[in-house]
């Protein structure tokens, strides 16, 4: 069986992703950050060279083109429904005060990474074909950000 990609890749662009926004946006030293942007990448590249002797399981990697031979047009709102979900954090971005609206747009650059990622390879499709912990965490993570944007002395210590 040929190896492929583990799933560990996705998971890791998308933290990556989440902390390249946060430390973009960070006012820490520029070497802190730039050497904490090394270790982000050093780390994607050691899920990227592992290997995964598991195939794809359709149910999971494959979901979306399985929905889509049942019916299209519900395959349709389901992508629909990852792209909204995965851009929902973005409703926070514009109305958080300032050190919640980082944290929103790392939420909002994990959640897309992750949800693009089944379609450059076979990984597990988001919120459709995986079992409920994304799901849990994506709305946990959501509804901190949302219940933190309420509150007006809200500070998450990331400056």
């Amino acid at each position: 069986m040929e190896d492929t990609v583990t799933v560990i890749l996705p998971q890791t662009a998308a933290t990556g992703a989440a902390a390249q926004v946060l430390l973009v946006t960070s006012t820490r030293p520029r070497a802190t950050r730039l050497l904490s942007g090394l270790c982000v990448l050093a780390g994607l590249a050691v899920a990227a060279l592992r290997p995964d002797p598991l195939g794809p399981v359709p149910e999971v990697e494959g979901i979306v083109r399985l929905a889509a031979d049942i019916s299209p047009g519900l395959a349709a709102i389901g992508v629909a429904a990852i792209l909204g979900a995965a851009l929902a954090p973005l409703a926070l971005a514009h109305k958080a005060p300032p050190p919640l609206r980082d944290p929103a747009l790392a939420l909002t650059a994990y959640l897309a990474v992750a949800a693009f990622a089944p379609a450059v390879g076979a990984f597990p499709v988001p919120w459709m074909g995986m079992a409920i912990s994304p799901i849990l965490g994506t709305w946990l993570g959501f509804g901190l950000l949302a219940q933190l944007a309420g509150r007006p002395d809200a500070s998450l210590g990331l400056r």
